[in-house]
């Protein structure tokens, strides 16, 4: 069975959007000298962290929490654990209400790092 219509074009522009912040990052990665490293962290978020606590997700992705609470969070799990571009760069999602995006923020990434 085909997902809806409706669903199809959300996912195309959750993926576009995901694009633009893949890429704004990667440039400020590579600037920084930094690309692999960002790449490697934002895929150990994604891939180990993720299916290590499936709620950390969730609660990131979720619309009814507070921004306040989220960032909180992001300060007390990441910062001194992940660069502070990456870091940055979650407080910005977050401040975008784009965090439950941060799955497919990494796939784009990745692929413009590969391409490069």
């Amino acid at each position: 069975m085909r997902p809806a219509r409706s669903a199809r074009v959300r996912n195309v522009k959750e993926q576009t959007v995901a694009s633009v912040y893949a890429e704004a990052l990667y440039n400020a990665a590579s600037k920084q000298g930094k690309a692999e490293l960002i790449g490697d962290q934002l895929r150990a978020i994604v891939r180990d962290l993720f299916a290590q606590d499936p709620l950390l997700e969730k609660f990131l992705g979720a619309g009814s929490i507070r921004r306040k609470a989220k960032q909180e969070a992001i300060e007390r799990a990441f910062r001194g654990n992940s660069d502070d571009l990456l870091v940055d760069f979650l407080h910005v999602l977050n401040r975008h209400g784009r965090l439950g995006l941060l799955r497919e923020v990494a796939t784009a990434y990745a692929a413009l790092h590969d391409d490069r």
